[in-house]
This record gives structure tokens, sequence and C-alpha cells, in this order.
């Protein structure tokens, strides 16, 4: 009986340090998957909003050059500026 009173007092006390090491581990684990998908989400929002930058850019070239096409086209002048590439998105004729 005695035997087990000390394997169980000898199990008892190494229990508490496995749990903290276990514990621990799963919290930095945690803690390095937040910090990832935070990064991984700024990384995406700030690609995301250079696209978006960049279509609202072509769009403007856009439309400008159908203005301008327009604008000649009412005044009967000739106009013979190649027009830009579409934009992504833009309907077809």
């Amino acid at each position: 009986m005695e035997t087990v009173f000390i394997t169980v007092r000898h199990v008892s006390a190494a229990i508490l340090p496995m749990i903290v090491v276990i514990v621990g581990t799963f919290e930095l684990i945690g803690e390095i998957m937040i910090r990832l998908t935070s990064l991984i989400e700024k990384m995406r929002a700030e690609g995301f909003a250079e696209g978006k930058a960049e279509a609202i850019a072509e769009f403007r070239r856009y439309f400008a050059w159908e203005r301008r096409r327009d604008k000649a086209a009412v005044n009967n002048q000739p106009f013979d500026e190649p027009p830009p590439p579409k934009p992504e998105g833009y309907p077809e004729e």
C-alpha cells in the first residue's frame, strides 16, 4: 500500500507541470495562429485596396476617352485616338 501512495504522490507531482506545459503550448499555438490570421487579413486588405484603386483608374481612363470621343462626334471633328483597353467587368456593347 505504501508503494501505491508513493507512486500517486510522484505522479500527482508531475501532473501539474505537464498540464501547464500542454496548456501553454496550446496557448502559444493559438496566439501564433491569431497573429498570422491578422497578418494575412491585413495583406489581403492592402492588396484589395491596391487592386480596387487600379480598377477605378482603368475605368476613369476609359470613361475620359469615351467623353473625348463623344465630344468630337458632337462637334463633327475627327477622332483617331486609340481606345485604352476596356476595364475588366466593363459591359460589352
